[in-house]
This record gives C-alpha cells, structure tokens and sequence, in this order.
C-alpha cells in the first residue's frame, strides 16, 4: 500500500482517485479561506491523477502495531485518528472498521452508540468484537458539512436537533457548570481577561443548571451529508454531560469564522424559538450563560498550548462571537432593565451602546 502522513491507501488507480477525492471533500469542507479553498483544490486536481501514487513510499500496514493485533490489513484506505484510533474503509463491502487503543476506549465506544437516540442519528453499527478491540460499521457515501455554507449548516443543524435533543434527555443532571483547575490559575485567569469572562465564570460556577448528554465536539466534519439525510459521527470521543447550548454555540462558532459573527447569529438565533419548542428551558439566562462558558472553556483548553498567533486569532474570533450570542439570548427587551454580567467583558461603551439600540 501507499504510505503518507499516517494514511495507507491501496495501490490501486480506481482507489486511489476515490480516495483522493475524498480526503478533498474533507480537507475543503473544513477551509474557512475562499483562497485556500481554490490553492487546495488546485492540489488536489494534481494529486488525483492515478501515476502520483508511485512517488509515495510503499509500505504494509501491518508496521501500525494496532492494524497488526487486530489482523485487519486488507482495505482501501486507513488512518490515523485523534486519540490514537485507526480507521479503514472497504469499498466493495461498504465497511467503516475502527480500531481503540485500549479497552477502555472501545467500550466507551459501545457504551455511546448503543444508545438507541445516538443511533438515530449515526450511521448504523454492523459489529463489536471486544477481543480485537474493532468495531465495525455502514459506510455512508457522503461529505461533511461545509463550514463556509451556512445556507447548508442550518439545514442540518434543524434537521438532527430534534434527535440530538432526545440524546440530551438520556441522561440529565441539575448541578452547576464544572470549572477546570486552571481557572483559577494565573495563566487561567490571564485568558479570561482577555475574552472578558471572568465575572461571566464566578458567577455560573456556583449556578445549579440542567446538564444533559452532548457530542462534545460536534463541528461541521463531525456532521456528514449523505444523499437522503444528515449523519453525525464520531460520537465516542469527546460526549460528557454538559449545559443545554454546548453544541449548537460551537457549531456556530465555526460557521462564524468563516461566514462571520453577525451574519451567522442573525441567521440562527434572531428567532431562536426552535430551541426552546424542542428542549424547554435552554434558553433561561442560566442555560445560556453556562452554554457559553462552557464551550469557550473548552476551546481555552484546546488552544493555551498552541502559538501565540493561533491564540491571538481564536480570541479575535471568539469574544465578539460570545458578545453577539449574548445580546441576541441575554439582554432583556425593557429598554431600563439591568444587563446581564456577560456583556461586562466588553465596558462601559459597548454596554451604553446595547441599551441605546433597546
């Protein structure tokens, strides 16, 4: 097989070109940059033609210790996930194969997809063998959604939210939003005064809210457009229990790097009853402030060890995203009521303005 950057694909011309094609949807789908769509698709023009193939190394994949232990080395195409999974796909066969690290991990797995709301909105699972540590699954054709679509990404969204909601409702819990250590650490502290959060992050640390099963990472690649309908993948990762918003605001997050902050809050949320009709209580000023908390100490963890200049680019995108979501769900119509501790991040100024455009 040919080997790159921890993907084998068989060194065959009809595979090649598919898979190709393939890892394009993927990588384009996820490019917020106009210009780095057409760069990338010019690439990937040149990459597509069969002969490329024989400039990349052969190599078995019987050398990944995992694929080895397991005795699956006769696909199409694998790679490396996060986490130290390996994925392959058989064509012929229309079969997705995982492969987890450790037994901890695949039953994990198991223990997500076998709920009967999580499976609503996947893919449909074909197989478990604990002794390999594989599962094994339909393998849906399709792309992700495109982060630059939004048109696209609210279709989907309103689409699986009445099934993500029953996945929220398998397990709830009233309690208050869990604050990770570095909070509380200078460094922690440092990022939340950037983003302007740290009165916003006292005050939903002591706050009982309802919590409910979530993705946890549920971006656009992670929602795939099949032909008929919308699937969401990669369920065994991240899901934890956390506040009603959790996803949707980090969903929209990525739209809104890409499309804007205005337009995709305008878009999603200046009418956000949809929420509401399905899961009651979601958009209490409790729930959304937790949500919003949540996620961003989420993304924090994500990129506090990253360059400086991602760090940078994450907090120019972010607070005015948070701030946006804030005065759509939190600010309160009366034109003298008091404004919500979240919209302190941005001062006196921008506070005088949101009671002006009330």
């Amino acid at each position: 097989m040919r080997y790159v950057a921890g993907i084998y694909v068989a060194d065959d011309p009809r595979v090649w070109t598919w898979a190709v094609d393939a890892i394009q949807e993927h990588v384009l789908a996820a490019e917020e940059r106009p210009l780095g769509r057409w760069f990338k698709h010019k690439v990937f023009l040149w990459l597509r033609r069969p002969g490329v193939r024989r400039i990349l190394p052969l190599r078995s994949p019987a050398d990944v210790r995992l694929l080895a232990a397991a005795g699956e080395v006769d696909f199409d195409l694998a790679f490396r996930r996060s986490l130290g999974k390996w994925v392959s796909f058989r064509l012929d066969e229309g079969l997705i194969t995982r492969y987890f690290p450790s037994r901890w991990r695949w039953r994990k797995e198991r223990w997500i997809r076998s709920l009967a709301a999580v499976a609503a909105t996947s893919p449909p699972m074909l197989g478990w063998d604990e002794a390999r540590l594989i599962s094994q699954e339909a393998y849906i054709p399709g792309r992700p959604v495109r982060v630059y679509d939004l048109d696209e990404g609210l279709a989907a969204w309103r689409e699986l939210w009445p099934l993500l909601v029953e996945v929220f409702r398998t397990r709830t819990s009233v309690r208050s939003l869990g604050l990770p250590y570095w909070v509380r650490q200078p460094h922690g502290r440092a990022w939340l005064q950037r983003l302007g959060l740290v009165e916003l992050v006292d005050e939903v640390g002591s706050t009982p809210v309802l919590h409910g099963l979530v993705h946890g990472d549920l971006q656009q690649s992670n929602m795939i457009a099949a032909r008929d309908r919308f699937y969401v993948i990669d369920w065994g990762d991240h899901f934890h229990l956390g506040p009603p918003l959790y996803d949707l605001l980090f969903y929209l997050f990525k739209h809104a790097r890409s499309v804007g902050t205005d337009k995709v809050v305008d878009a999603a949320l200046s009418d956000p009853s949809w929420i509401e009709e399905r899961l009651p209580g979601a958009l209490s000023p409790e729930s959304v402030k937790a949500s919003l908390v949540g996620f961003t100490l989420m993304l924090v963890r994500r990129y506090q060890f990253r360059n400086v200049r991602r760090r940078h680019t994450l907090v120019r995108h972010l607070r005015p995203f948070v701030v946006k979501v804030a005065e759509r769900l939190l600010v309160p119509p009366e034109p003298f009521a008091r404004l919500p501790a979240v919209l302190l991040m941005e001062g006196r100024r921008e506070v005088a303005a949101a009671r002006q455009r009330r």
